[in-house]
């Protein structure tokens, strides 16, 4: 079966949403694949999505910028972690094959791809002051022990980027037949799983469903108060919970997908999967046209009896003026019925 035929699974977790649960659901399937890491190659800055508005602009400056960026990316993402310098990985699934299928799609949207003895475009973004911090160092090079190595940062991309003057369609077909390549051995597998491939924050969020084949999305939502609570519990530092009124506006932007209403996107709330579990995931297998006789391990990473635990932690909560607010600005989100499903 070629990739291009392949039903690709998009979910995401708005917030901190527990779409964890959803991932360990589908990893039951026996005719799934599913992409163990976030598959970040088209959200992050310098994905895909940015490209594709940078290269509409024609701006010269931009869209040299952001081919780097795109360069460093796929760099990131590919790379395994190592002493200070982190990274995804990919390469440890994919081998040289993400990387490659990147370069190859850089090559179809390219115009100009110039080596220059300058970074002409945007030399202020690379500024990394290597050639001054070598005339300090050799300026007081007598207190530096002989036997020791002196490293400086190197910026091997002295290129200028200039790409074509591609129509959506076009581009389109490119970023589509770049992911296809990614995942073109995965050939024993009707569908595709990945996790957090869509940028978040959208009212047309279904509209990122274009750079995949036959795909279909689903978002997974909790109760704010939940989320609230876990981002205190957990310390999780890329949300806004130092006060409540920046959290409260957080969670209306990450919620954002609800307002969309497309027929391949699909919401359900984390309490529904995991206290409303058989009625849930019927639900789930039809949006996805997927067979319930292809489940294979039934609540083997999924069990909703332990993930229900994780339901109505905020009423353990000590502020309660900050739940009592969250409720009030977020009712909408809030689950009320414990106990009921």
């Amino acid at each position: 079966m070629k990739n291009k035929s392949k039903k690709t699974i998009l979910i995401n977790g708005l917030g901190f949403s527990g779409s964890g649960a959803l991932v360990d659901y589908f990893k039951e399937f026996n005719n799934i694949f599913v992409f163990a890491d976030e598959f970040d190659v088209l959200r992050h800055s310098g994905g895909i999505f940015e490209l594709e508005k940078i290269i509409k602009s024609q701006n010269i400056f931009l869209i040299d910028s952001g081919v780097k960026r795109f360069i460093r990316l796929v760099d990131y993402l590919n790379r395994t972690s190592y002493k200070n310098k982190k990274g995804r990985g990919y390469q440890n699934v994919f081998g040289e094959k993400f990387k490659d299928s990147a370069y190859e799609f850089l090559e179809k949207i390219l115009l100009i791809n110039s080596d220059t003895a300058q970074k002409y475009f945007n030399i202020n973004e690379n500024n990394d002051n290597s050639e001054y911090l070598k005339k300090v160092i050799s300026a007081f090079s007598w207190i530096v022990p002989k036997k020791a190595k002196l490293e400086f940062k190197k910026d091997s991309d002295n290129k200028i980027y200039y790409a074509k003057a591609l129509v959506e369609e076009e581009f389109v077909e490119y970023a589509k037949e770049f992911i296809s390549n990614i995942f073109s051995d995965q050939k024993d597998n009707e569908f595709l799983l990945l996790d957090q491939a869509i940028s978040i924050g959208a009212r047309n969020f279904s509209e990122n469903l274009k750079y995949f084949h036959d795909a279909k999305a689903i978002v997974v939502y909790r109760d704010p108060r939940d989320v609230y609570m876990e981002s205190l519990i957990m310390g999780r530092g890329w949300m806004t919970s130092n006060t409540v009124p920046d959290f409260i506006n957080w969670i209306k932007c990450m919620y954002k997908p609800l307002e969309d209403d497309n027929n391949s996107l699909l919401k359900i709330s984390f309490e529904h999967l995991v206290l409303d579990y058989s009625n849930t995931t019927n639900k789930i297998n039809k949006f996805v046209g997927i067979s319930p006789g292809s489940h294979f391990e039934p609540q083997k990473y999924l069990n909703p009896k332990i993930s229900s635990e994780n339901v109505g932690i905020w009423k353990n909560a000590g502020n309660k003026a900050a739940i009592a607010l969250i409720e009030k600005e977020l009712s909408e989100f809030c689950y009320n019925g414990y106990g009921d499903s």
